[in-house]
């Protein structure tokens, strides 16, 4: 399924589609939790660029097939915007987050300070979610 198909099968939380065109659209960023399949994934929310760009950075560190890699992204998601209709207007069907961590029995992993992931998870998918990392909650 191509990324076109996704974003035309969107639905999920409309708030989170706004947050996740906030975050693309003028590089809004905000601690965030969500539930999805039973996890629960803290982070920060980033637009889909930052989030690519990132991604091909931790790519690149994987040597020269990495960096191809990283590159390959960026031009599907380059594709796809340059494929949309002037006039249409983006639908925002993922989120997209980085030092994202997963909560489990209490325990957030990584525990290690500066060692999240990038994370992206289908809104679509999501069960739950609130503004605000309960990571700092559970870190006292």
């Amino acid at each position: 399924m191509t990324e076109v198909q996704e974003v035309e099968e969107v639905g999920g939380d409309h708030l989170l589609r706004i947050l996740a065109g906030a975050a693309q659209e003028l590089s809004f960023k905000m601690s965030m939790t969500v539930n999805i399949g039973g996890a629960t994934v803290l982070g920060v929310l980033i637009g889909r660029d930052v989030w690519v760009e990132e991604l091909t950075a931790v790519a690149a560190k994987a040597g020269p097939g990495g960096q191809s890699l990283g590159e390959s992204f960026q031009g599907l998601f380059q594709s796809v915007d340059l494929n949309r209709p002037a006039d249409e207007e983006p639908v925002y069907g993922y989120l997209h987050l980085r030092d994202a961590r997963y909560l489990s029995g209490g325990a957030v992993s990584p525990q290690y300070p500066n060692a999240g992931f990038l994370w992206r998870g289908r809104i679509s998918e999501i069960n739950g979610w609130t503004l605000g990392s309960l990571s700092q909650h559970l870190d006292t």
